[in-house]
């Protein structure tokens, strides 16, 4: 079995989100998956209106399921009343990265920055640019209106 999560947008109505919960929960349950966890995001603003709404109520749910066996999810949901989209996919691990750790902490001294082996004038002030000269210049200054 493979570890799966699924997020939908309902219509905000508490009582249409536990009826989709159990429904799904049913239909993973009838595969002989495991059910593990729901999560409720809340009610919130859609980036645009989809099916003319404005609101959505964002969950989670987290199964593991054999891969043949998914369709079935997507069924349900397809067909159940109250459901504006959702997403289904695999999760493949936890955490792909490593928790960052600082090796030395990090020392503040009130020191100018300066760079060591940089020859001066690499180091100089920049120039500003000069004004062109010649009789492009003169056509740049000067528009012809036609």
């Amino acid at each position: 079995m493979r570890k799966y999560e699924t997020f939908y947008i309902s219509d905000a109505q508490p009582d249409l989100v536990e009826k989709i919960n159990s429904r799904v929960k049913e239909v993973v349950e009838q595969n002989q998956g495991v059910f593990l966890k729901v999560e409720n995001w809340g009610a919130r603003q859609l980036a645009y209106h989809i099916k003319r709404k404005q609101q959505g109520n964002y969950i989670r749910l987290e199964y593991e399921l054999a891969p043949t066996q998914v369709g079935e999810i997507n069924r349900a949901l397809r067909f159940q009343e109250g459901v504006i989209r959702f997403r289904t996919h695999q999760v493949r691990s936890e955490s792909v990265f490593a928790p960052y750790e600082p090796s030395e902490p990090f020392a503040r001294e009130n020191k100018p920055h300066q760079a060591e082996g940089v020859p001066p004038e690499v180091l100089a002030p920049v120039r500003e640019p000069e004004e062109p000269r010649g009789e492009d210049s003169e056509k740049m200054g000067k528009r012809e209106d036609k």
